[in-house]
């Protein structure tokens, strides 16, 4: 027993920030949480109870910020205007009730405050420390999930957190794998963070194979998700990422490296014959092309592509285009809890954040949001211009994280991960420029050469 709680210290390295204790609640929370809720926990309410932590978490960095750190607010007057509009429309004379406003501000709120707190008070951080639990929680998604996909849909694994709410979800003839998570679309969550959690690892260097056996693995199982969206997402980020680390001549001394090993593990792979592992990898594959396919020549991808705009054609169709018909007031939550706004019903179904984000807080929101998703970017450490871009396309419009609590979930613990590791990074590249310089000053001093303000007789 003891060799073994020897072997677990060296391999967990102990969390000792606030912050980094926070962080770490708040991804164990965004990965088990849906565990709980499906597996263990029978109630909807203790269920929903599990859902509104994680919506409160980003909120307790700020609250339970530990002495000498910044507020946000102080720093970023932007921030500031923004909240200050949501708490406007907690009492908005549109909003069905003050509790629709409320959630509103939680929904709406948590993302940008947590993401905030964070750039204001980095150095409070030190996510490093915590790559072996993502590495173990990471592991655990993608391994449960290759067992779900080779289960039947009525296995215990594969259930959702509330059976009665839908059937589960089928592509070809294998499940859509949910992960730990309730329902599906937190797994294509989990695959919008993977990729910044392979940036973290290539930036701390870790093994050339670990890194590409994580991305190769990461690809399988967002085609076991069936999901068209999360496909697209995890191939995007993943080329954008290689493509601005990497020059292309980088990308080929890497490629040439990896061709032999492959091409052994495939030959092997072909010597075996049909097994399990092959046979699903290569049925997640066509699945999924089954699926895209039959969505295009149905013509609901290029429907789907174009949907939020459509809403635009006719701007009398929204109740109040300017500031909305009030924050939260058409989230399921809300609605189920407090009842449905009379200005949503008129308005129509939506099915789109971009659209329902305008429908709730009006194209005034907008602006606020492009605003701060602005500042944020330039607050970031990482300078690659294609990797800015793609953090602040995805925070205006590509990543719906206001109505999709697992999205803005991963992605601002991704976003933290890795700035953080950039900016540690540089920070020491920084201390030994400084050191070298210190040195090179004293090697002058006693070499008996002129110094700066000295007289020479």
């Amino acid at each position: 027993m003891a060799f073994s709680a020897s072997i677990f210290k060296k391999l967990i390295i102990p969390v000792t920030t606030r912050a980094d204790k926070l962080l770490l609640f708040y991804a164990i929370v965004v990965f088990f949480g849906g565990a709980l809720r499906k597996w263990v926990v029978e109630s909807a309410a203790i269920g929903n109870l599990i859902l509104m932590i994680q919506l409160f978490l980003p909120f307790l960095f700020f609250i339970l910020r530990s002495p000498g750190t910044v507020s946000p607010f102080n720093k970023v007057p932007a921030l500031q205007i923004y909240i200050g509009y949501l708490v406007f429309h907690i009492f908005y004379p549109m909003q069905p009730t003050i509790y629709h406003g409320m959630l509103g501000l939680v929904i709406y709120g948590g993302f940008w405050i947590g993401l905030f707190y964070y750039l204001c008070n980095r150095q409070h951080f030190f996510t490093p420390t915590l790559i072996p639990y993502f590495i173990l929680f990471a592991a655990v998604e993608i391994f449960l999930g290759f067992i779900q996909y080779q289960l039947p849909d009525t296995h215990f694994l594969n259930k959702y957190a509330l059976d009665t709410t839908q059937t589960i979800a089928i592509v070809g003839d294998s499940v859509r794998i949910t992960g730990t998570f309730s329902y599906i679309s937190g797994y294509g969550s989990f695959m919008l963070f993977f990729p910044l959690f392979m940036w973290a690892l290539i930036r701390l260097n870790y093994s050339l194979w670990f890194v590409s056996l994580g991305i190769a693995f990461g690809l399988v199982a967002a085609f076991m998700t069936g999901s068209r969206g999360a496909v697209l997402v995890y191939i995007a980020y993943t080329c954008i990422i290689v493509i601005a680390l990497y020059s292309l001549r980088d990308i080929g001394s890497i490629a040439g490296r990896l061709l032999m090993p492959i091409a052994i593990g495939f030959t092997v792979i072909v010597a075996m014959g049909d097994n399990p592992l092959k046979t699903k990898i290569g049925k997640a594959y066509e699945n999924f092309t089954e699926r895209f396919e039959r969505g295009r020549d149905s013509g609901e991808q290029s429907k789907r592509l174009l949907w939020d705009f459509t809403y635009f054609r006719n701007l009398d169709r929204f109740p109040n285009f300017i500031t909305g018909i009030g924050l939260g007031s058409t989230y399921q939550g809300a609605v189920i809890l407090f009842g449905p706004s009379q200005y949503a019903r008129q308005f129509g179904y939506v099915e789109g954040e971009f659209v329902k984000i305008i429908l709730e807080g009006g194209i005034v929101y907008y602006l606020l949001k492009v605003i701060i998703a602005t500042v944020a970017t330039f607050m970031l450490s990482f300078r690659q211009p294609f990797l800015r871009a793609l953090i602040w396309f995805s925070l205006v419009y590509g990543i719906p994280i206001v109505f999709n609590p697992h999205n803005a979930a991963f992605f601002l613990i991704g976003i933290i991960l890795i700035d953080n590791i950039v900016w540690r990074q540089e920070q020491k590249e920084h201390s030994a420029e400084v050191k070298l310089v210190q040195q090179e000053e004293k090697s002058a001093i006693r070499m008996g050469y002129p110094q700066v303000g000295e007289i020479v007789v």
